[in-house]
C-alpha cells in the first residue's frame, strides 16, 4: 500500500524519516491495529518540504505543491505498481496524485479511480487535524484507514454499480431488497440565492438516491 502525507515537519526533517514524532506514533498505531506494517509501505508526500508554520497559507501551499509535483509524481510512480492502493491524507497529498486540489470534507468517503492508474485512492483527513485538532473528524479517518488497509490485503468490497437514470423495472425491484438506504440531495430554490444547507423552508429537493451495497440510483427531481 501506499501512504502520501502533506510534506516534512520538524520531526522528520530532524530524524530523515517520515511520518515520525506524536502524529507518526498515532498513525503507526492504527496501523498496527489494522495489522500493517510499515516496513511494507511506500511512503511518500506531497511536497519535498514546505513553507514555515507562520507562512502556510493557502496560496504558498499551493504554489510549493505545484512545485513539487512532477518530482515526487515521478519518484512515487518509479517506486510502486501503478495499481497499488493509495492513502492521501490531506488535500495536497490529495492534489498529488488527482492534480486537484478537493477540500477534504467533500472530497473524502469514496473509493476513486484516478485515470484507471492509481486504483483504488482513498482520500482523508490530514492525521495531524484528524488526531490532534478535530475530534469530530478522528473517526473519519480510523474508518478510511481502515478501509484503505482492506483495500491493501484484497478484501475491499467491490464498488457498486452506479445507475443515473433508472427504469421503473429497477426501482420496483428495490422491493425485493432485504435492505435498501435513502438519501437527497438539496440545494437553493434559486441560483443566485446562498446556499442553505437542509433549511426545508429555504432549500429545494435536488436529487434521490436509492442503493443497495450491489446497485446505487440517482433521480433528478425536477
Amino acid at each position: 500500500g501506499v501512504l502520501i502525507g502533506e510534506g516534512p515537519g520538524a520531526d522528520e526533517v530532524a530524524l530523515g524519516e517520515p511520518f515520525v514524532g506524536m502524529t507518526g506514533e498515532e498513525v503507526d498505531q492504527l496501523l498496527a491495529h489494522n495489522s500493517m506494517a510499515r516496513r511494507r509501505l511506500t511512503i511518500a508526500n506531497a511536497m519535498g518540504c514546505q513553507p514555515p508554520p507562520g507562512m502556510r497559507t493557502e496560496p504558498s501551499m499551493r504554489a510549493a505543491a505545484v512545485a513539487c509535483r512532477p518530482w515526487m509524481l515521478s519518484i512515487l510512480k518509479a517506486s510502486v505498481p501503478l495499481s497499488t492502493p493509495t492513502l492521501a491524507m490531506g488535500k495536497w497529498a490529495g492534489y498529488l496524485v488527482t492534480g486537484k486540489a478537493k477540500a477534504i470534507g467533500d472530497a473524502r468517503g469514496f473509493v476513486r479511480y484516478v485515470n484507471k492508474r492509481y486504483r483504488p485512492l482513498i482520500l482523508t483527513w490530514h492525521p495531524t487535524f484528524a488526531l490532534f485538532r478535530n475530534p469530530w473528524v478522528q473517526a473519519d479517518f480510523g474508518a478510511d484507514l481502515d478501509r484503505w488497509a482492506r483495500a491493501t490485503r484484497g478484501e475491499l468490497e467491490p464498488l457498486p454499480t452506479a445507475v443515473i437514470k433508472p427504469t421503473l423495472a429497477q426501482i420496483r425491484a428495490l422491493a425485493d431488497e432485504s435492505f435498501v438506504s435513502l438519501d437527497i440531495e438539496t440545494g437553493s430554490r434559486k441560483p443566485e440565492l446562498p446556499w442553505t444547507g437542509k433549511d426545508p423552508t429555504q432549500a429545494s429537493l435536488k436529487v434521490i438516491g436509492l442503493g443497495t451495497p450491489d446497485v446505487g440510483y440517482a433521480m433528478w427531481w425536477a
